[in-house]
């Protein structure tokens, strides 16, 4: 049982002490933030042809509606 408790000791002690070492590191996240920027215009212009796809078909079905009605 000794033994066991030893284990789990040292497994919370290895654990704890990776967390402890992540936490006070900092990330760089300017190459990332910079390479979203860069891809905004291809962005907005995917989602403008989306938007109005859906305007095509929300219009095919209402006057599909009037006729067909």
């Amino acid at each position: 049982m000794k033994r066991l408790l030893n284990w789990k000791s040292a497994f919370v002690g290895t654990v704890a002490s990776l967390f402890a070492t992540s936490a006070f590191s900092a990330i760089d996240t300017t190459a990332i933030v910079a390479e979203i920027s860069g891809n905004e215009a291809a962005i907005l212009a995917v989602g403008g042809a989306l938007l109005a796809l859906a305007a095509v078909a929300v219009g095919i079905k209402w006057l599909k509606g009037t006729i067909f009605s």
